[in-house]
């Protein structure tokens, strides 16, 4: 596919001055469901997100469903860029994105609540239309690649994106990525998964001494990442929020969605909690068994955190991994 062929999405019916609310979600959600796909360039594609117009960058099989299941193809990927611990601007992250696997976006911009280039969407093309599965591994296998950036949230292949009341930047001459791009990027990911799958294997199959925090202990931060895989792989974040916080909330599928327990409201569908991720669409925004302890137990240092899940779940790590400051 070319820049200029046209390729089919839904489109809200409303423009949007502002990040829509849960209320106004409802109605984008219930339209998208309800209205056939429109056939566009992504010369208008851009022009609809400058006016505040939603978007689900999806062709469907039939109306009146949404859902992945239902998808025909995509065309093209949007990533979100909003890390609040790893701030990017817009342009370090094409740079840093086309430096290390070549690709360069065909559509570029800021979201509505940015003030400072580091909240903003990337939206690359695919030389060739993808089915659903396909574009689910490559979201994660990006997600792996720039993980200090990408929001851990977003690889649902139903997303409805947001427009914006900034500038949308259109580049006639993008890079996009092929297919053996999608290859390459895939079995690096696939390879990564499995070293990793291993190695949590053989720590998970050693039993080791119970350790109790203590002011002087502090998990090293080269085994930080795979200290939270432990915690994310063991503890399921519903039945965990749930204990600590109570609430109401309805199964659906494999979520359960419900007032959000951490700041309150009435809005029954704010909160939605998967096994190893939260997101709150009115107020807290996402975050996984680590960002939810750290609201219930009330603590900040991660290592103190760490060591009060484990101890709560019966879960232990490699001494090697703890440093002591009175060694």
């Amino acid at each position: 596919m070319s820049a200029n062929d046209k390729f089919r999405i839904k489109i809200s019916k409303k423009a949007y001055k502002k990040k829509p609310d849960a209320d106004d979600i409802k109605k984008i959600t219930w339209h998208m469901k309800n209205s056939e796909c429109k056939s566009i360039n992504y010369k208008e594609l851009a022009i609809i997100l400058e006016q505040g117009h939603s978007v689900l960058l999806a062709d469907f099989k039939e109306i009146g469903n949404i859902k992945e299941d239902n998808i025909q193809s995509i065309s093209c990927i949007a990533l979100d860029i909003d890390s609040k611990e790893n701030k990017i601007t817009m342009f370090e992250m094409i740079s840093k994105i086309n430096s290390a696997l070549g690709f360069y976006p065909i559509l570029s911009y800021c979201t509505f609540s940015d003030k400072e280039f580091t909240k903003f969407r990337l939206i690359y093309r695919l030389e060739n239309a993808v089915d659903s599965e396909t574009y689910r591994i490559l979201y994660l296998a990006l997600q792996w690649k720039f993980k200090k950036y990408l929001d851990p949230a977003t690889k649902n292949t139903n997303r409805i994106w947001a427009g914006t009341n900034k500038s949308v930047l259109y580049n006639a001459n993008d890079i996009p990525i092929t297919f053996k791009n999608i290859i390459k990027l895939i079995k690096a990911y696939e390879a990564s998964v499995k070293r990793k799958e291993v190695k949590a294997i053989n720590i998970q199959k050693q039993k080791y001494e119970k350790l109790e925090f203590k002011n002087d202990m502090y998990i090293k931060p080269e085994h930080k990442e795979e200290v939270i895989n432990l915690l994310i792989n063991n503890i399921d974040l519903r039945e965990f929020i749930q204990k600590h916080l109570g609430g109401r909330f309805k199964s659906v599928n494999e979520k359960i969605t419900g007032v959000c327990v951490f700041h309150g409201g009435d809005n029954e569908t704010a909160l939605v909690i998967d096994k190893d991720r939260y997101t709150c669409f009115t107020h807290c925004g996402c975050g996984n068994i680590i960002t939810a302890a750290r609201k219930i137990y009330n603590i900040e240092n991660f290592s103190e955190v760490a060591f009060k899940l484990m101890d709560e779940h019966g879960l232990s790590i490699p001494d090697s991994y703890i440093r002591r400051n009175n060694r």
